[in-house]
């Protein structure tokens, strides 16, 4: 007899696997929980079944922040450490609170020497305890005000403490040697100083301090060659009521990701621009006069952003705003004329 030829026949999948497949893959399909509670839950609530609610999920003592030595242990165990070890806990509290309370001590004792601090006097000229504003900062100590009489001081300052600076009478400040005249490492207020940039390949102001306290306040700022005032990547000073002009580069430049509150300034006669935006750059620029640059009164770079609102610009030669494409600054209320 002639063999016969094997069987075709599909063999298809087990109706019970196909249906564990489907439950699996299913989103409101049930699942066991893996951590071995024995609860039966939906597919997508099963993450937060056992981060939330599994008895035998790992969790946190709430005390372990005040020093409470059992780490993590089950959710079930929970309850029961936390009545078994109350004493401990409120033990920690009271350490934690004479902690507070040591250290909150020490900060009213700082204050109250901060307060209590003489200023620290500067003159070349006058019987002061500080003939040169360096000598005064290397003194200084955080929160101080260093004091400045009248007269012409040529040093090139970097400042790394938290203190004012504030000019009385008549007082310039000029770099001494090749280098910015001042540069702002950490918080710190200039208050009434007369600052000159006179070397070639500096700033007259360079902002580094990463904070929104530092205040430039009443100063006439020139240059006779870099920008009079370079704010850097995620600085954001106060600058106000000041006079800043004669760079022969710009007025106030601010790098990119920096920031800056400009306000009540009267900016004039810088070369390039009185303010210039770079990409990515986001200052306020509120209140202030913006004139007579050769070039650009406000230039905002492409990506460029910020607010120019309330400030009058005008008799800039080649533009009074020049907002480059891909900029996007809010420009609204301004007397351009």
């Amino acid at each position: 007899m002639p063999q016969q030829a094997p069987s075709s026949k599909k063999v298809g999948t087990p109706r019970g696997a196909e249906s564990k497949t489907r439950a699996s893959s299913c989103p409101k399909g049930v699942s066991q929980c893996p951590q071995g509670c024995g609860a039966q839950v939906p597919a997508d609530g099963l993450e937060a079944h056992m981060k939330e609610q599994c008895p035998f999920g790992i969790v946190q003592c709430p005390f372990v922040a005040f020093g409470c030595e059992v780490g993590e242990l089950q959710r079930c165990e929970l309850n029961a450490h936390m009545r078994n070890c109350m004493a401990r806990h409120l033990e920690l509290l009271c350490y934690k609170v004479d902690d507070n309370a040591r250290i909150i001590a020490q900060q009213q004792d700082q204050i109250e020497k901060l307060m209590h601090r003489a200023p620290l006097e500067v003159s070349a000229s006058r019987n002061a305890r500080f003939k040169t504003i360096s000598d005064a900062l290397k003194e200084a100590e955080d929160g101080d005000r260093i004091v400045v009489y009248e007269g012409v001081y040529r040093e090139s300052l970097v400042i790394e403490k938290r203190v004012c600076i504030q000019g009385v009478g008549s007082v310039t400040i000029e770099n001494g040697s090749e280098g910015n005249v001042i540069v702002i490492r950490h918080t710190c207020q200039l208050i009434g100083l007369t600052l000159h940039q006179r070397s070639k390949n500096f700033f007259c102001i360079r902002v580094i301090a990463t904070d929104s306290n530092t205040l430039v306040e009443k100063c006439d700022i020139a240059s006779d060659h870099f920008s009079c005032v370079q704010i850097d990547s995620g600085c954001n000073p106060l600058i106000r009521y000041n006079k800043i002009h004669d760079s022969r580069q710009c007025g106030i430049l601010i790098k990119k990701n920096g920031k800056g509150r400009i306000q009540h300034n009267d900016l004039y006669a810088n070369c390039l621009s009185n303010i210039y935006v770079d990409a990515h750059a986001d200052p306020q620029v509120t209140n202030n006069k913006i004139h007579n640059s050769t070039q650009h009164g406000v230039w905002v770079k492409q990506y460029g952003m910020g607010l120019f609102e309330n400030n009058t610009i005008y008799n800039n030669t080649m533009s009074n705003l020049k907002i480059e494409e891909g900029a996007t600054p809010t420009v609204k209320d301004n007397y351009i004329n």
